[in-house]
């Protein structure tokens, strides 16, 4: 839920990283260390392609407008970057 939050009160996609990439990252180590995969560079394209996760796309509404043209003033932008609707 925070994810589709962040997404649409920022206008943009989200992409969001596997729940446990520490244990992912163990994972394919010890592959490495067995010789099942060749190095680094193999285990990171099989983390890219099979780890995949879709993006959380926005879904901009109205109600987001008012918060973010209040962090556009804070942050001293001098125009604030108008939110989809």
């Amino acid at each position: 839920m925070l994810n589709h939050f962040i997404a649409n009160a920022t206008g943009g996609g989200l992409l969001v990283a596997p729940n446990y990439p520490t244990v992912l990252g163990n994972i394919l180590t010890q592959a490495i260390a067995l010789g099942r995969i060749k190095d680094l560079n193999e285990a990171d394209l099989i983390y890219q392609q099979r780890l995949k996760r879709p993006p959380v796309p926005p879904n901009p509404t109205t109600t987001w407008a008012p918060a973010h043209d209040m962090l556009c003033k804070i942050r001293g932008m001098s125009e604030a970057v108008p939110v989809s609707a």
